[in-house]
């Protein structure tokens, strides 16, 4: 699996949520027949997967979440239907001491 940066693609999406949310970070990617969404604010991670032709497998949300958020699903909130998944994690803040 190979997740393919499209950012570029989506500048006016982008600049519209970027204006419309609290997110510091918006990252569009393309997996396969899937279409990922990466949003970060300062208190959490986001990430949506979209697909119009197939189901979300499991191993799909797991590759993405280790790729994105370095994390995996037992520290996610996770909204599940066939063809979408919204995965909810906390950002962590780290203080350099």
């Amino acid at each position: 699996m190979q997740l393919t940066n499209t950012t570029d693609r989506y500048q006016s999406f982008i600049q519209n949520m970027a204006t419309a949310t609290a997110a510091k970070t918006i990252t569009t990617y393309q997996l396969d027949a899937i279409n990922v969404v990466f949003t970060e604010t300062p208190t959490q991670k986001e990430v949506l997967l979209i697909s119009q032709t197939q189901n979300i497998a499991p191993e799909v949300i797991d590759f993405v979440l280790a790729e994105l958020c370095h994390t995996t699903r037992e520290n996610c909130d996770l909204v599940l239907t066939e063809r979408l998944a919204e995965i909810v994690t906390p950002s962590v803040n780290r203080v350099a001491s």
